[in-house]
């Protein structure tokens, strides 16, 4: 299995523009993370960890195996959240064309370390390997600002992927600033909003309530008239929109 390495030391420097772009941010900022903070709910053990990083591992899944995959993902959730180091939370998302099994973690290297595990390599590659129709797509972000807590809750996500130059990330990371608030307190069913980095892209990882309103939020004014014009200019390529429901046994 392939695992992308991600965030070189020139990615260090456009992460500190981004960070800075968050803390200068106006009061509405500042409600944003009071929003963000009330859709977290962890366990008194796990209270003082941040989410500094997320791994995703999406998986081509035919239907007749996904519920023998989803009780791969359920046997193993546990000892995951328990005895990884680093490990903050664990979901299940799903949608037609493939499932995805979001990982948190404290750090970047916690997450890439997790890939060469014996519970990762051995049990877990081992149980799903015969139920994959395809080689897995794995991918580690870096997120743009620490999340605290353990857990985003939410029902969906979307995941919108950028192809961003370098020269170009700190614009986009403030258009993330601007509308975050916005983001938050106007669109329906909205729970979270992160920024996402990798060399390869960048990704702004959505929480909503339900599927129905991550996908009504992509014909909102708020995305087509301000988000996609201001960001249109900085793209190197077109954007890669998935939308996931969250399983829940």
């Amino acid at each position: 299995m392939k695992t992308i390495r991600t965030i070189p030391s020139v990615m260090a420097v456009l992460l500190l523009s981004l960070t800075a772009c968050s803390q200068s941010a106006d009061k509405k900022e500042n409600v944003a993370s009071e929003l963000a903070m009330s859709t977290i709910q962890p366990s008194e053990k796990e209270t003082m960890k941040k989410t500094g990083a997320f791994l995703e591992i999406s998986l081509k899944i035919n239907d007749d195996n996904r519920p023998a995959a989803a009780g791969v993902y359920l046997k193993y959730k546990e000892p995951f959240l328990t005895k990884i180091d680093g490990a903050t939370s664990k979901e299940l998302l799903m949608r037609g064309e493939d499932v995805q099994v979001l990982h948190g973690f404290e750090t970047e290297e916690q997450a890439n370390a997790y890939l060469t595990t014996s519970l990762f390599s051995k049990d877990i590659v081992g149980e799903l390997g015969p139920l994959l129709a395809a080689d897995p797509e794995v991918r580690v972000y870096s997120s743009a600002a620490a999340i605290p807590g353990a857990q985003v809750q939410a029902g969906a996500f979307l995941e919108i992927s950028l192809k961003i130059d370098n020269a170009n990330r700190p614009a986009a990371g403030e258009v993330y600033a601007k509308y975050k608030a916005p983001f938050l307190e106007k669109a329906d069913g909205a729970t979270s909003k992160e920024l996402l980095m990798r060399g390869d892209d960048v990704q702004v990882l959505h929480g909503f309530e339900t599927e129905e309103q991550a996908n009504a939020y992509l014909t909102s004014d708020l995305f087509t008239n301000d988000v996609v014009r201001e960001l249109g200019p900085l793209l190197g390529g077109d954007p890669e929109i998935r939308v996931y429901s969250v399983f829940k046994k």
